[in-house]
C-alpha cells in the first residue's frame, strides 16, 4: 500500500520544487532584465539625473550629470549636492539651502517643473540650467528627491541674440523714418 506510493508521492514533490525553483528563476531573471533596462535608460539619457536624500545629499548621478558638472559620484555624495553646485547666485552671493526649491522639494513634499536656474560646475564654471525637482515617497513619507537637469546655456544665448537683432532692427528703423 503506502510504500508502493512513496515513488510517486517523491515525483510529485520533487517536480513541485522543481517548478517553484522554475519559477523563482524567472522571475529574478525579469526582475534582471528589468533592472538593466531601466539602467540603459538612465545611463543614456541626455538630462542630467541626480537623486538626493532628505538631507540634500545625493545618493545618484548618471553619466550625463557627471559630463555636465564635473564631479563623479563618489566626489559628489559626500557633502549635500546645494552645497556643490547651487551654493551662490550668478551674481556670487551666498545661497543658503534652506531657501533652495529643489532642496526643499523632498522634505516639504512638492514639484517643481521648468525652473530656470544656475548650478556652478567643478571647475567654477556658471551654467544655466532648467530643473524639473520631484520628491518620492515610500509609504507616504518623503524619501528623497529626483531632480532632473538640462543645460540651456546655448538656448540662453540664442535667445539674445535674437533680443539683440531685434532691437538692433528697431534702431535701424527708427533711424529711417
Amino acid at each position: 500500500g503506502t510504500n508502493n506510493n512513496l515513488p510517486y508521492i517523491s515525483l510529485v514533490v520533487g517536480c513541485i520544487i522543481a517548478l517553484m525553483t522554475l519559477a523563482i528563476v524567472f522571475s529574478f531573471s525579469r526582475s534582471q532584465q528589468s533592472n538593466y533596462l531601466k539602467q540603459l535608460i538612465t545611463d543614456n539619457a541626455s538630462a542630467a539625473i541626480f537623486t538626493t536624500d532628505t538631507n540634500g545629499f545625493c545618493t545618484f548621478i548618471n553619466p550625463a550629470a557627471e559630463k555636465m558638472m564635473g564631479y563623479t559620484f563618489e566626489e559628489i555624495r559626500k557633502k549635500p549636492l546645494h552645497t556643490l553646485i547651487h551654493h551662490s547666485y550668478a551674481n556670487g552671493k551666498p545661497f543658503a539651502m534652506e531657501d533652495c526649491p529643489m532642496h526643499n522639494a523632498a522634505r516639504v513634499g512638492y514639484e517643481i517643473k521648468d525652473h530656470e536656474d544656475v548650478f556652478i560646475t567643478k571647475d567654477g564654471k556658471l551654467l544655466n540650467v532648467s530643473c524639473s525637482a520631484r520628491h518620492i515617497l515610500h509609504f507616504g513619507k518623503p524619501l528623497s528627491t529626483l531632480l532632473e537637469v538640462r543645460d540651456i546655456t546655448e538656448e540662453k544665448k540664442a535667445k539674445q541674440a535674437l533680443i539683440d537683432t531685434a532691437n538692433q532692427l528697431k534702431i535701424i528703423n527708427t533711424d529711417l523714418d
